[in-house]
């Protein structure tokens, strides 16, 4: 595990054994040691994982406060900080990487695949 910091955003990078890797969006909580945790078992099955701190340190105590911490984020803060995990992971896991984004809240998900333009499916 290494934390790495691009743009003000704090990463966490979790290596792997594969070629795939997945940014991982915390809860609107904030950076939690769940979504720590996610990244270890990620890489526990050898998928490569960067664990971004979309809010930039700051965190919240109650779900009212974690929903008025996710809506002072914006499209730009959102879009820069997923493709700077995106560029991370590309960087270490080096050619051939398979990337996509996870969820540990499904509305940072979709918010997030939305704002990238992305294609995805809900995997369940």
């Amino acid at each position: 595990m290494s934390q790495i910091k691009v743009n003000g955003s704090p990463y966490i990078i979790y290596p792997g054994s594969s070629n795939v890797g997945v940014v991982v969006v915390h809860e609107v909580f904030g950076l939690s040691d769940y979504a720590k945790s996610v990244g270890e078992q990620l890489t526990c099955n050898g998928f490569w994982a960067a664990v971004v701190d979309m809010c930039r340190g700051k965190s919240a105590a109650t779900l009212e406060e974690g929903f008025k911490l996710r809506s002072s984020l914006t499209e730009h803060d959102m879009t820069e900080a997923l493709k700077a995990g995106l560029q991370l992971l590309r960087e270490k896991i080096g050619s051939g990487a398979k990337i996509g984004t996870m969820g540990v809240l499904h509305g940072w998900r979709v918010r997030a695949a939305r704002s990238l333009r992305f294609r995805f499916r809900v995997l369940r």
